[in-house]
């Protein structure tokens, strides 16, 4: 079906807007005809904004920024926030997906027939890409945007106000998405044309981003999102239940970090290795591709940034290599390779590999958080808890399923497939280990240390949302870990905006230079 989908999505935007109006300036009309339907701008829509998530925002800058990974190739030092001029991406999307919700909505009104349900998760679908935006860039254009020729210099509006629009527009979706509808939804590849998927999905969203909003008003923000937690509940959520975007992994729709990590975009962490290797952490080869190394011939190297790999990917037929290993980069290495460091593995980036929107575990660790900021440290305990056990359930039977297939790829290779056998037996007493040591708290002494680090690490290549926590908190979680990549010491703490809307619209651009804190970011 996706693949169908994203077929026919590709005519229509070449049919519709041609490939000069498609590419052309943001707030200028696609002059969209009516026979394009409303499902099929909502599926337009619902694509491209999720597909947003995990692209440019997550793989390319958050996971970078956030230090679970390093630039692999030498053709890019984003790592160490040498951008080249480039700034976030995104702004595709108000010429694209915003566009097309709100010639949606228009074409709802016009037709005087009740499409509540349509209009509910275009509400989501638009303040999910508001919310990718402005926790990038800060402020961005939103009441003058989407005007076309009326408006081609539109104004910037505050995050404050970017995340009071976030906060209304998913209230309304939900209130949208309550009503009885005659007009049934289609279109909806996400969840299945499902309301209350999309009312919980909305709940869930509205905690995260008032969590956000920690340093802002600690308190009512606790209070906010731990009530939506519980509305979620209410509407039927449990740990069980994850979102994901799915990908069927043909050529048509798959992974895009399997396109990354063939090509050695982006490996490994060295810091993210070693905090994952000294945990014994059971889902390492989850995160990053397993390589045969020589740990006989001199095994110092394997802990000075991985110069020991033989090769990139595991064929190294006639290699001395007995052992499956990860291998690390060190940020802004300039004498790294792409052979040196393992890429993102096997759950992650395999073409059909899911994408997260918004796991059980987020939900926990933000319950846990809000929590004890709220001076409930029992329910901050209970949460952390089914926080770390809701990833380890989720990643650990991917992980074992990836291992047999990646086995049955290699039977011929004794050292792969004892390797692969050994790491399954003992996988499960792993598990135990690491939830005995790292997984379970006392509510009188739990700390936001604990559910910021165990965090860190569940929301593994959620680079934005990572790297969000990560400057709310100052980069003091995990303690002694992060060290800024260039000289000054600074974090990166935004990106800069487009150059294409520099060029055209740069009488508005605020300030954005790259170490300047957002507005939740106090």
């Amino acid at each position: 079906m996706l693949k169908n989908i994203n077929k026919l999505l590709v005519l229509v935007l070449l049919l519709v807007f041609g490939c000069d109006d498609f590419l052309d300036d943001t707030n200028v009309d696609s002059n969209t005809p009516d026979q394009v339907s409303v499902s099929m701008r909502l599926t337009y829509a619902e694509n491209q904004v999720f597909e947003f998530l995990g692209d440019e925002q997550n793989d390319r800058f958050g996971s970078l920024f956030a230090q679970y990974l390093s630039n692999g190739d030498g053709r890019e030092n984003v790592d160490t926030y040498d951008l080249e001029g480039n700034g976030g991406d995104g702004f595709y999307l108000y010429h694209g997906a915003l566009k097309d919700l709100d010639q949606m909505y228009d074409e709802i009104e016009a037709t005087g027939i009740s499409h509540a349900h349509y209009i509910g998760v275009g509400k989501i679908i638009e303040a999910t890409a508001l919310g990718a935006l402005t926790d990038a860039m800060g402020d961005i254009p939103y009441s003058q945007a989407l005007q076309g020729s009326d408006q081609i210099y539109p104004e910037y509006d505050t995050q404050e106000a970017i995340y009071q629009t976030i906060q209304t527009l998913l209230s309304d979706a939900i209130t949208e998405l309550s009503k009885s509808e005659s007009v049934a939804l289609k279109g909806d590849f996400l969840l299945n044309n499902d309301p209350n998927q999309w009312i919980i999905l909305a709940h869930l969203l509205k905690a995260r981003y008032y969590n956000h909003l920690s340093e802002v008003d600690p308190q009512g923000s606790a209070t906010s999102a731990l009530n939506e937690i519980n509305a979620a509940i209410a509407a039927g959520w449990d740990t069980s239940m994850n979102f994901e975007m799915q990908y069927e992994g043909n050529t048509d729709h798959f992974n895009n970090l399997n396109l990354m990590q063939v090509d050695a975009i982006i490996n490994a962490s060295f810091r993210f290795l070693d905090m994952l290797k000294t945990t014994n952490d059971p889902r390492l080869f989850a995160y990053f591709y397993p390589l045969k190394v020589n740990v006989t011939a001199d095994p110092d190297q394997l802990s000075d940034g991985g110069k020991q790999i033989l090769n990139y990917r595991p064929d190294l037929s006639g290699k001395d290599t007995t052992v499956l290993d990860v291998i690390g980069e060190h940020i802004g290495d300039p004498t790294t390779l792409s052979e040196y460091g393992s890429s993102v593995g096997l759950v992650y980036s395999e073409k059909d590999a899911p994408m997260p929107i918004i796991l059980a575990a987020e939900v926990k660790f933000i319950e846990a958080e809000a929590a004890l900021r709220a001076g409930n440290s029992a329910r901050a305990e209970s949460a952390f808890e089914e926080a770390v056990q809701a990833h380890l359930d989720l990643v650990i039977p991917r992980l074992k399923s990836r291992l047999n297939s990646f086995k049955s790829r290699n039977l011929a290779d004794v050292a792969i497939t004892s390797n692969v056998d050994a790491i399954l037996a003992g996988i499960d007493t792993q598990i135990a280990d690491y939830i005995a040591n790292y997984g379970s708290a006392s509510g009188a002494t739990i700390t936001l240390e604990e559910i910021m680090t165990q965090k860190y690490k569940a929301m593994f290549l959620q680079g934005i949302e990572s790297w969000t926590d990560l400057r709310r908190h100052n980069f003091a979680y995990p303690s002694s870990y992060f060290t800024s990549p260039i000289a000054s010491g600074d974090f990166a703490t935004r990106l800069p905006y487009p150059i294409s809307e520099k060029q055209r619209n740069r009488a508005e651009i605020p300030d954005d230079d790259l170490f300047l804190k957002l507005w939740w970011d106090k």
